[in-house]
């Protein structure tokens, strides 16, 4: 299932799933409402493309969501990449668990190297931990989540997933509204991790399934950079609120991404 605005990169990700080792019984292309698909596409019989009743993408992903009939569902944003083998690789693990949820591990489009690099670093956890605690695929006491940038086993235990790209158990899939706000999804899969393991089901990561990204620092748009932080600092409160993390600890991490900005500003 694919929450996606109808953009050029939809077609190098459908390509990479008719590619898949693993064919799927059907792909849930999902456009916000009165929305339609800016480019030709190659689509395939068992593609469904749909228009969700309301706009952002956690509504689009949920209202295509609950148009899926499989037993197994793929959420997958739509500008990523991957290899024939990953589809199967994520399955394989899901399969063994009823109670689980899988995502695989990621990696820059235009390095191959780790999506997350400095997950570990003695900086980071010392300010957003205030410990030297590795905090690999956790979220710190200051309510900061910590990517994966390196593993030494295949499947590793999480306490949050990024929303890009996960394995569920259709019976597992969270299909009420979980964002309370418009726009741009910061945050969001901080809180959908939350309502997926208050459900008692385990977040895994499958390091031989591995998702190429696109590395965020090339994406950013100086002009809008104060402007989008702002707005993620707004929903970044709620997150604290629902996890119950003290404030000061908002204010605190909320100072540091403040200034960190300003290298991307100017």
């Amino acid at each position: 299932m694919i929450a996606t605005l109808g953009e050029y990169h939809l077609s190098n990700t459908l390509e990479c799933i008719y590619n898949s080792t693993v064919s799927p019984h059907e792909i849930i292309v999902c456009l916000p409402p009165n929305k339609k698909i800016n480019q030709k596409i190659h689509k395939k019989s068992y593609v469904k493309v749909v228009n969700s009743d309301l706009r952002g993408q956690v509504n689009q992903r949920i209202y295509g969501l609950k148009l899926a009939v499989s037993d197994y569902v793929l959420q997958l944003d739509d500008d990523v990449l991957f290899k024939n083998n990953m589809i199967q690789n994520l399955i394989n693990v899901l399969i063994k668990n009823n109670n689980v949820c899988c995502a695989p591990f990621f990696l820059k489009k235009n390095s191959s190297l780790p999506f997350y690099t400095n997950s570990n670093s003695f900086f980071k956890n010392l300010i957003y931990n205030f410990s030297l605690i590795n905090n690999q695929g956790k979220i710190s006491k200051t309510g900061m989540s910590y990517g994966v940038s390196e593993t030494k086993s295949n499947i590793m235990e999480l306490e949050w997933l990024p929303g890009a790209c996960i394995f569920h158990h259709k019976k597992n899939l969270i299909l009420d509204n979980y964002f309370p706000f418009n726009g741009k999804a910061y945050y969001e899969d901080i809180l959908h991790s939350k309502k997926i393991k208050e459900r008692n089901v385990k977040l895994l990561l499958v390091y031989s399934a591995k998702l190429f990204v696109d590395d965020p620092s090339e994406e950013i748009i100086k002009q809008e950079v104060f402007k989008n932080k702002f707005r993620a600092f707004k929903i970044k409160k709620y997150v604290f609120k629902q996890y119950k993390i003290p404030y000061h600890y908002y204010y605190w991490t909320t100072l540091i991404e403040f200034l960190s900005s300003f290298k991307h500003k100017f």
